[in-house]
């Protein structure tokens, strides 16, 4: 037996040169979305699909490597900073 899935129609807005639209509260609540998370959006035919509980792909090599910049431009970023 195939799920009947609930449509509601929403309207699409921009903000910025960006287009948006709102995600319904019963469906934010039922997938525990807030406010920050992340989500990644992607295209299948004219479908657009959400995915939820999805992490920024920083790998340990990112890690190491943005602490050895910190490290390299430590002195550099103090006197910016004191600018």
């Amino acid at each position: 037996m195939a799920t009947v899935k609930k449509q509601e129609l929403r309207k699409i807005g921009k903000t910025g040169n960006s287009l948006t639209v709102t995600i319904p509260a019963e469906i934010s609540k039922k997938l525990a979305l807030n406010k920050g998370d992340l989500v990644a959006i992607s295209t299948d035919g004219n479908d657009i699909k959400l995915k939820t509980n999805v992490q920024p792909h920083i790998t340990p090599n990112d890690i190491q490597d943005i602490n050895n910049l910190i490290t390299e431009y430590h002195q550099t970023m103090n006197i910016l900073k004191e600018r």
